[in-house]
């Protein structure tokens, strides 16, 4: 069965309460109430892209602002896969805007499309939180003064916001608007920018804005000119007239409204005119030099500057533009001639709307990667049209292809390492809400919506403002629910276990009442089934509850829950699984079988019980440790003996300041599932400066800095586990292989003779005790303990207290705390672990 694309829909539903207050004055109220929908909209199991059929897996889905979402897919073909990413917007949420920015409000100098986002953003009143790269830009090249930059300038046309950053001379462009009431246009020509200027005596046509002068063409320039001056061709200079203009109080030049202006100052010829501060320069030869030599000082004048799209006049607020326009009422466009570039695979950029003009659909598909090829200009249409696009137009794609979100970040890969491109403009959508940083909805993220049978699945839950915007990806004080017959919720209400069937929801709800839905359907059979361990060790007193995966729809591994499994095992007497869990009953081997729905694998099980509470590790042996002096030249008249019960013991002539370490080394098997690796040195007079302990296991090696021992007596160093290889016990860390102790010397005598022993290295086992006198028991340790009824506190936090009977059998365990309760009257031992070191004591608990 092919994975089924699906699309979560969470909407913002603001319901407006006007109410009369009565107090001093009557006042009106606004009430906001958020409503966040989860739907389920189930699409084909395959997308056509041109010629191609793809599987479509969702990889993620979720709302991350006003009335917008962004999804993430995985198309997979017959040769290859696409990664896509877009956001769908809503354009009639009344908390949401969609505004273009040019690189540094400037039309030069460029930056990412994150920069541009958060340079923009005002806390309270516009917050950029998504949006994507926009035109084709300079990505090299100098004015044509010769000296300053144009990287980052638009090749054509650029509205941000109502200023008009730049138009377009060229026919091939296309270009996307958007009104000020939020209603988009996409041309399906290059837009006409062409406007007048009035004087008291005659108009002239503008022929273009911030462009190249030409013979008998007006331009305007403005203040966001590279260089801040005209930059008319320099070989032309002396053919050029030039004159300032500043807009009159209260004026300000925007698409089709004129604008009153006053001259300012007198005009000049070739002089590559500064343009004033908020103020514009008109340039022209020929006939257009004629009619700025008719101006004069304070003169006014009337400045107007329209667009049309394909012959209707539109008001547009903020433009981009892009080529070619790639789906036009719904269909795909044959654009394979209009760029050189069509044809080939390339990351791409879109933007786009649908059909009734009330969702905004912005995309991008990465390319150059071994994950995602990249797409033709007409495959890119048909990935809109699939995302619900009935115009679109293709915008500048390659490196400069970049989806943002303020929440998660950029979301897609651009190909130049995964570096973002600065570049000259962007897309952005807008929330125009009042800030709040409470939560006041929550949803589901990536609903998986088809889980195999036995699968278990923790989802992502999202919180949101009360205006629909993501302000947590990490809501956790919730609990799931679920219908009866489809599964289960485990035990910390944060998991639902698959091993029911059918089809119903799980649901999510917080304290203060916000929940959330996610629909769910179970696949019966599943097509494999794997532990995630081929062997393990056990000690008959660990319960490893047995870590089973398989592969879900969209290629993940996923876990399942042990006890969906029917289980036996090669010998009863030694381990069993009862509901998944497994359990040691006698020292020896075992191989344990899981099966479900036709799969089974097999689990080595090696049971290895203690037998005592502290096992000494050294067998007396002469080659129990091999022992290394570096550098051996600083070492004379060198001595190893061992034995069990004098330990190792070195001597050795301080012969030279190179003299610096010593090192033991083996490969000596910790035995079973150890708490505790101790390991006891006397430098005797020998003044060292460093000690560490170099273990390996099955998963890498760790090594674990120890206190440095003090001269002239023994010293007692723990390495406690699981600590040192992890937060948690993980089986894949067993065994456990002891392979160096190095000691680092600090000694300055030389001719000096000394003795060192490690009189022990131990292993122990908690819960094993032959007697409650075997732990260390030191009276007054620096135990600065009190008894309040059962519980004793410690009056400090420390990394684990471990409590034990008089018979040795660990009762009580606690981490990361400064007290521990007893399970009764009676006299125990209290262990306290900090910092690598413990210290034990006997305490009664008379009530």
């Amino acid at each position: 069965m092919l994975p089924v694309f699906c699309r979560q829909h969470i909407f913002l539903k603001t319901v407006v309460n006007a109410m009369i207050c009565r107090a001093m004055k009557i006042s009106k109220c606004l009430f906001l109430l958020l409503a966040l929908v989860t739907g389920n909209a189930f699409a084909s199991v395959t997308w056509k892209v041109w010629n191609t059929e793809y599987r479509v897996d969702t990889t993620f889905h979720a709302q991350i602002g006003p009335g917008t979402t962004q999804t993430s897919l995985l198309l997979t073909g017959p040769d290859t896969t696409l990664t896509v990413f877009y956001l769908t917007v809503d354009l009639t949420n009344p908390y949401v805007d969609i505004r273009t920015v040019c690189a540094k409000d400037h039309l030069a100098g460029a930056q990412t499309v994150t920069d541009m986002a958060e340079s923009h953003s005002v806390e309270g009143e516009s917050l950029y939180f998504a949006g994507i790269n926009g035109g084709f830009f300079a990505m090299s090249g100098k004015a044509n003064d010769g000296k300053t930059s144009i990287v980052g300038r638009p090749h054509h046309a650029t509205v941000a916001e109502g200023e008009i950053f730049r138009t377009s001379t060229s026919s091939i462009c296309r270009h996307f608007g958007i009104t000020a009431d939020k209603v988009p246009y996409l041309s399906n020509a290059s837009v006409d920018f062409t406007g007048t200027i009035t004087s008291a005596t005659q108009s002239y046509e503008i022929s273009g804005v911030n462009v190249d002068a030409a013979n008998n063409k007006l331009i305007l320039y403005t203040d966001k000119m590279p260089g801040q001056v005209t930059q008319v061709t320099s070989n032309s200079f002396p053919l050029y007239y030039e004159i300032a203009l500043l807009p009159k109080s209260g004026e300000k030049l925007v698409p089709g409204k004129p604008c009153k202006m006053k001259v300012s100052g007198s005009w000049a010829r070739g002089t590559n005119m500064a343009v004033p501060d908020g103020g514009y320069v008109i340039s022209g030869k020929g006939m257009s030099g004629v009619f700025i030599q008719s101006l004069n000082d304070g003169d006014e004048v009337e400045v107007y500057l329209p667009m049309s799209f394909d012959g209707e006049e539109v008001p547009v607020d903020n433009l981009v533009t892009g080529n070619p326009k790639i789906l036009g009422n719904g269909t795909v466009l044959d654009t394979e001639d209009e760029r050189k570039d069509a044809v080939e695979w390339h990351p791409r950029t879109s933007i786009g709307y649908s059909r009734d003009k009330k969702t905004l659909i912005m995309l991008v598909c990465d390319g150059r990667t071994s994950v995602s090829r990249g797409v033709r200009t007409r495959e890119l249409a048909d990935l809109m049209r699939y995302a619900g696009a009935y115009e679109a137009l293709n915008l500048d794609g390659g490196g400069s292809s970049t989806l943002y979100t303020s929440m998660l970040g950029v979301r897609n890969h651009p190909s130049s390492n995964g570096v973002q491109r600065q570049v000259g403009d962007g897309v952005f959508v807008v929330s125009t809400a009042p800030r709040s940083v409470y939560i006041g909805g929550i949803g589901f993220a990536t609903p998986p919506h088809v889980l195999a049978k036995g699968e278990e699945y923790t989802p992502e839950v999202y919180g949101y403002n009360a205006y629909g915007l993501l302000i947590s990806t990490e809501v956790t004080n919730y609990t799931l629910t679920c219908d009866e017959g489809i599964g289960h919720i485990t035990s910390d209400g944060k998991s639902f276990v698959a091993d029911g069937s059918g089809k119903g929801k799980i649901y999510a709800r917080t304290p203060a009442g916000y929940t959330c839905e996610m629909e769910i359907s179970i696949r019966e059979n599943i097509e494999d089934l794997y532990f995630r361990l081929d062997s393990v060790i056990n000690d008959c007193h660990y319960r490893y509850p047995v870590e089973v995966f398989m592969t879900n729809l969209k290629g993940e591994e996923v876990s399942i829950a042990p006890q969906m499994l029917s289980w036996r095992s090669s010998d009863e007497q030694v381990a069993v699984v009862e509901e998944g869990v497994l359990r040691g009953l006698a020292s020896g081997v075992a191989e344990v079988y899981g099966s479900m729905s036709g799969f089974t694998d097999t689990l080595l099980v090696k049971v290895q019980e203690p037998v005592r509470h502290c096992m000494n590790l050294n067998d007396g042996s002469a080659d129990w440790m091999r022992v290394s002096f570096v550098t051996s030249a600083g070492f004379k008249n060198t001595s190893v003996t061992n034995s069990v019960d004098k330990g190792l013991e070195l001597s050795f002539l301080y012969n030279s300041p190179s003299a610096k370490t010593i090192t033991l080394s083996g490969n000596i098997p910790l035995y079973s599932l150890p708490d505790t690796l101790r390991i006891h040195v006397n430098p005797g007079e020998a003044r060292m400066k460093s000690l560490s302990c170099t273990l390996r296991t099955p998963s890498g090696t760790h090594t674990v800095d120890l206190p440095v021992p003090a001269v002239g007596r023994e010293s007692v160093a723990d390495i406690v586990f699981p600590d040192a290889l992890g937060e948690t016990i993980d089986m894949a860390n067993y065994p456990i292989t002891l392979s160096y102790l190095t000691l680092g010397l600090d000694m300055n005598t030389l001719g000096e003779t000394y003795h060192l022993t490690i009189p022990a290295v131990e292993v122990i086992y908690n819960y094993y005790n032959e007697n409650a006198s075997g732990i260390e028991s030191v009276a007054n340790a620096g135990l600065a303990w009190t008894v309040e009824g059962r519980t004793v506190l410690l009056g400090r936090t420390a990394d684990r207290i471990e409590l034990y009977n008089v018979g040795g059998g660990l009762v009580a365990l606690a981490r990361e705390s400064d007290r521990i309760s007893a399970p009764g009257v009676g006299l125990y031992v209290v262990r306290v672990v900090s910092d690598g070191q413990s210290v034990s004591q006997k305490i009664w608990i008379t009530k």
